[in-house]
C-alpha cells in the first residue's frame, strides 16, 4: 500500500511540473499571420473575426 502511494505521489509530482513547463512556454509572444481570398465582404468578416 505504501509503494502505491509513493507512486503516486511521484507521478502527482511530475504532472505538476510537467504543467509549469507548460505554462512558461505558453507565455512567449507569439505573431500569427493570415491570408485570406474574397471580395470586401468576406475581408470585413475576417478581419472581425480575427
Amino acid at each position: 500500500m505504501k509503494k502505491a502511494g509513493k507512486l503516486l505521489g511521484v507521478i502527482l509530482v511530475f504532472v505538476l511540473l510537467v504543467s509549469l513547463a507548460i505554462n512558461v512556454s505558453a507565455a512567449r509572444k507569439v505573431q500569427l499571420r493570415f491570408s485570406w481570398w474574397g471580395g470586401d465582404t468576406r475581408h470585413q468578416a475576417t478581419l472581425e473575426a480575427i
